[in-house]
């Protein structure tokens, strides 16, 4: 790719056909449409309910996968709209896994989107105390 001098990407590299394809508002290559191109939550209830019932299966599964648990927890928030279940989800998966930085930092960006910092639950565990 080369650079661009002016228009939409100033000083910049023009972005990947896939990237200005997704920009434009199109499906990415190969993305049936109504299925893959389209938004979580939207017009799949089968899906959905499939989806739902395979995450049930993994997070049920021994030993207990932190992974698991925090990509279910992504899901009831963005596909169902369940912010308790998915909160209790995303500190049940750092209970499971407390070492992990992927589920902490998915977890704050939860809290963070929707304006949970103030009511979260809060992890006393790995609070670090220096305002002593």
């Amino acid at each position: 790719m080369e650079a661009v001098g002016g228009g939409e990407w100033p000083g910049r590299r023009a972005p990947a056909r896939g990237a200005a394809r997704l920009a434009r508002g199109g499906a990415p290559r190969g993305a049936a449409a109504g299925r893959c191109g389209e938004p979580p939550g939207r017009g799949g209830g089968k899906r959905e309910a499939r989806a739902e019932m395979y995450f049930k299966q993994a997070v049920a599964a021994e030993p207990a996968d932190g992974e698991a648990m925090r990509r279910y927890a992504i899901f009831l928030w963005h596909a169902r709209g369940d912010m308790a279940a998915a909160e209790d989800m995303f500190t049940d998966a750092i209970d499971e896994e407390p070492e992990s930085s992927h589920i902490r930092s998915s977890y704050a960006w939860f809290l963070w989107m929707t304006g949970g910092l103030d009511t979260c639950l809060v992890d006393t565990i790995n609070v670090n105390d220096d305002a002593e």
